[in-house]
């Protein structure tokens, strides 16, 4: 997984959340959209790599425990949910809305990913919006 320096292109995106991230104004959910193929879910990975990241000095290390972890996939506080059959179903957002109840395992903020969200049926969407509405401190969603 990239840090935001190795990642090509989002310039000002990419400025506006390392800065947010530096200010620690940092928002309980995101939504990125663009056209399919421009690095949207890489960039995703890369704000979560450096919300979490130990040693954060304008950017994610890429060397700490959390930053080690992340990049192998091994780490509890990032879940990533992609469609299944072309659809997100509610049973995909029940399983994350009971793990965002608490507050994050090992990092300092528990971060989702949801892959083509555009994509969930409308039970999951509901599902979600609760989540939306009421956001426990330190868990942030980002919608792709």
């Amino acid at each position: 997984m990239e840090n935001f320096s190795k990642l090509p292109g989002h310039q000002e995106q990419k400025e506006y959340l390392l800065r947010i991230i530096n200010h620690q104004r940092i928002a309980h959910s995101f939504i990125f959209s663009g056209p399919e193929g421009v690095g949207k879910i890489n960039l995703a990975r890369a704000f979560a790599l450096g919300l979490n990241c130990l040693d954060f000095d304008g950017d994610a290390c890429g060397v700490c425990a959390n930053c080690n972890h992340i990049s192998r996939g091994l780490f509890p506080d990032l879940m990533e949910i992609s469609p299944h059959k072309n659809m997100i179903k509610i049973d995909h957002i029940r399983d994350i809305t009971v793990k965002l109840l608490s507050r994050p395992y090992q990092g300092k903020y528990r971060v989702v990913i949801i892959n083509q969200a555009d994509l969930m049926n409308i039970y999951a969407a509901n599902a979600l919006l609760k989540t939306l509405e009421e956001p426990v401190p330190n868990n942030i969603i980002i919608l792709i």
